[in-house]
């Protein structure tokens, strides 16, 4: 989940697309706006940006890491495994009373795996 808002979401509502596709059982999240900029980037820096990621995984037993991009980007990257691979993974928005964004989660279906791993 990545909270926005210091609150309770009093409704939900599925993100559009509703779910996304993981391939390589890793995840990131960003705004669409540092997207656009990192697509931008030459491509031996993006393969730097790749490679700063995963030693940045690894510092936190290859489970997660979140990354600012620059130092004036404002822009931060959050990267972190689905545990169970790749997939098919459900999103959804909460929105407070008056419809503002308080928070986006994804099910990534943790439950069913640790029934499975029990």
């Amino acid at each position: 989940m990545v909270q926005f808002r210091d609150e309770a979401p009093a409704q939900w509502r599925a993100t559009r697309p509703d779910e996304f596709v993981v391939d390589s059982g890793n995840v990131c999240l960003m705004d669409a706006a540092l997207c656009a900029k990192i697509k931008r980037r030459p491509q031996s820096k993006y393969e730097s940006f790749i490679n700063e990621v995963d030693a940045a995984m690894l510092m936190n037993q290859d489970n997660w890491t979140n990354i600012r991009i620059g130092a004036t980007s404002g822009g931060d990257v959050v990267a972190f495994k689905t545990f169970d691979g790749d997939g098919t993974f459900p999103s959804f928005i909460g929105l407070s009373s008056n419809n503002k964004v308080v928070c986006v989660i994804t099910d990534y279906f943790l439950r069913d795996c640790a029934i499975a791993a029990a």
